[in-house]
């Protein structure tokens, strides 16, 4: 979601999976900045308000990942949205956030990242643990990412009833104490 600026002002940067396309392009999002790649099948973007003023980092951008930077006071963070393909494409992470992921970390930047991860991990509340869900778990343990994800209130439901949780955010260790408040929207999305 965001991180505040000050106590005074508070701005929004909001982390998209699975937008909604019209025409290839991202739309209900109005008086904002949308960043997302070229490609036209995005998967993800970024929404900011209109006050913030970020810049991509197409190196690390395709139709399945948008990453962002944003400076907040003298510190430059990379905000993330991730849509981690499920079977049969390969496991998480992908090369393109593994790259990211070390890029952030080789260049002393802050890390928010959020990932429709299509895994299952009982850590981050789903309802059990497969394959995908390991990897990635041990993806995030060996990066020293922070898993922000409490409880489980489900982040999908499937027309047959089943709840998971298959969204997930992460922050760089540096931003730990800065994150306030964080939890699943009651929001339909």
């Amino acid at each position: 979601n965001g991180l505040n600026q000050s106590s005074n002002e508070i701005k929004k940067i909001i982390l998209v999976q699975e937008p909604y396309l019209q025409n290839k392009k991202v739309k209900f999002f109005h008086d904002c900045n949308v960043y997302a790649s070229s490609s036209d099948e995005n998967w993800t973007c970024i929404i900011t308000h209109k006050s913030i003023k970020g810049f991509m980092l197409n190196q690390f951008c395709n139709k399945h990942q948008t990453a962002i930077v944003v400076k907040h006071k003298n510190k430059d963070i990379i905000y993330c949205s991730v849509y981690m393909p499920g079977e049969p494409a390969g496991p998480p992470p992908s090369r393109l956030m593994i790259d990211l992921v070390e890029y952030a970390r080789t260049s002393n930047m802050s890390l928010v990242l959020s990932a429709d991860a299509n895994s299952h991990h009982e850590v981050w509340g789903s309802t059990d643990t497969n394959p995908r869900g390991e990897l990635l778990l041990d993806f995030i343990v060996a990066k020293d990412l922070i898993l922000l994800n409490t409880g489980v209130k489900p982040t999908y439901i499937h027309g047959g009833g089943r709840k998971e949780v298959l969204d997930i955010t992460m922050v760089s260790q540096d931003l730990i104490n800065k994150v306030k408040g964080w939890h699943v929207s009651d929001l339909e999305s």
